[in-house]
């Protein structure tokens, strides 16, 4: 028996975890010395409740009520807490206890043992924050981000895109499969599809003088758009409301300078409802 209360102590001793015992009641009798060591706290002051001391006092009300219930209870108990270095600084501990039955099922005594989880701790709070910085950028972009798992399958969306794709809930499409930020495939009619590019980007380098037509596809399952971008002549928000319309054209000397009925973009824009979408101006 005295052989194994020393091969106990040398192990409580040689490791850096404090180990504690107290007494049914939670009145504290042991402490490994890792204990006084940290806290500067003697044998004497660690006595009954006087390790609560060493406890940051924000966190002592929590403790106590905690450790209360655990002895009301006879279960197993968990926490964190910040505890007092001898420098004055302070690091988080993390605490379990549990209570040690007699065979008449009484609570004999409480063994636990305190260990040094600061860097944790502190390694989380920096990664919450940095992800918390992230986020307001993220969110905050003129442009349209998507995040995707390694798999390409869509994780989510900033503010932004979510606008641009006019989507409301979200949710339906989250998991969905991406790749390279397009779908690999869409169904669709081909040939209605082709004419509606062809008429569209053939309107535009019409139009297009100087500078480049671009055309940019963005993607989310369901919905395929394509804007045609140019450096043309340009259109009044009036003329965008109305360059779909039949025989519209965005100023009358328009026809005479580049020919045309004002029909192209009327039957566009009709394909394009056929194809269960829109044409917008802007």
């Amino acid at each position: 028996m005295i052989e194994s209360e020393q091969r106990y102590r040398a192990l409580t001793e040689a490791t850096a975890t404090v180990v504690w015992r107290t007494t049914p009641s939670g009145e504290l009798v042991f402490a490994s010395d890792i204990w006084a060591e940290i806290t500067g706290q003697t044998a004497q002051e660690t006595k009954g409740q006087g390790r609560l001391n060493a406890i940051h006092p924000e966190d002592r009300e929590k403790t106590n009520a905690l450790w209360s219930h655990s002895l009301k209870t006879r279960t197993l108990h968990e926490n964190q807490f910040r505890v007092r270095q001898n420098d004055g600084s302070y690091r988080w501990f993390s605490v379990r206890g549990v209570p040690i039955f007699n065979s008449d099922g009484k609570v004999r005594e409480w063994v636990g043992a305190n260990t040094d989880i600061h860097d944790r701790v502190t390694a989380e709070s920096t990664l919450r924050f940095s992800e918390a910085f992230n986020r307001t950028v993220f969110e905050s972009s003129p442009d349209c981000l998507k995040v995707l798992d390694i798999s390409g399958a869509l994780v989510t969306m900033n503010h932004r895109g979510r606008c641009a794709m006019q989507i409301d809930d979200f949710a339906p499409f989250i998991g969905k499969q991406w790749i390279g930020g397009l779908p690999a495939a869409i169904e669709s009619d081909a040939k209605c599809l082709k004419q509606t590019l062809i008429n569209l980007v053939g309107n535009a380098i019409k139009f297009t003088k100087v500078g480049s037509v671009r055309v940019e596809v963005s993607c989310i399952p369901g919905q395929l758009q394509i804007e045609v971008v140019d450096t043309g002549i340009g259109m009044t928000p009036e003329q965008q409301l109305r360059v779909f319309e039949s025989f519209s054209q965005s100023d009358p000397s328009v026809s005479r300078i580049f020919g045309g009925t004002g029909l192209g973009l009327a039957i566009t824009s009709r394909m394009a409802k056929a194809l269960g979408g829109k044409c917008v101006g802007a």
